[in-house]
């Protein structure tokens, strides 16, 4: 809401795009992972402390920009309903969600001790934002030591690109999984998906 304030329309094509590609995209990828016992991680940024004052300063700025705009700050506390995943894509039981207070999802989370500690070494990231947090969680991840995919589909950005701008990217096709380049041509096909 704060966005579309300052500069009017400028979430409309996200917005479509979200419905009409990403929480599909999103869904399907759920599906496939849960099918073969593949954990899920979800993550939602949000405040611990009264006024954001745990935020970094430029979510913090955000915060500012909402209040000046709409009179409420864009990330709720951890508390509030607005923090909870959208129900579209909500996890199933005994899914991790987590709270980050950053663009990267392994920054101060549990997420790189859990998944070490299942034995993961690759991961399929998807998200909301491909400008922010997808590629950050992406790059972290990578230099973690993790084998990184990123979602084909399931990031959009404000920028209207898509991950096949960017880098490789990975699919649901029936039940194999297919990792693309950023050419569109396909690289490699998964007939399972491997813990």
């Amino acid at each position: 809401q704060a966005l579309e304030r300052v500069v009017p329309g400028i979430t409309a094509a996200y917005f479509r795009r979200m419905h009409d590609v990403v929480v599909p995209a999103i869904r399907s990828l759920q599906q496939a992972c849960r099918a073969r016992g593949v954990p899920i991680f979800y993550t939602g940024t949000g405040c611990e402390l009264p006024g954001g004052r745990d935020l970094p300063l430029w979510l913090r700025q955000f915060d500012d920009l909402g209040r000046a705009t709409v009179g409420e700050a864009v990330w709720p506390d951890t508390g509030d309903p607005a923090w909870q995943i959208d129900e579209q894509l909500a996890p199933a039981a005994g899914e991790v969600v987590v709270n980050k207070k950053c663009s990267d999802a392994f920054h101060g989370t549990v997420i790189d001790n859990s998944l070490r500690n299942l034995g993961l070494d690759t991961v399929i990231v998807a998200g909301t934002s491909t400008d922010v947090c997808v590629s950050t969680s992406a790059r972290e991840a990578a230099d973690r030591g993790y084998r990184v995919l990123v979602a084909e589909d399931g990031p959009p950005a404000f920028a209207n690109r898509t991950v096949a701008d960017q880098a490789l990217a990975v699919r649901m096709d029936a039940d194999d999984l297919v990792v693309v380049g950023p050419d569109g041509h396909q690289l490699l096909e998964i007939a399972v998906l491997d813990r």
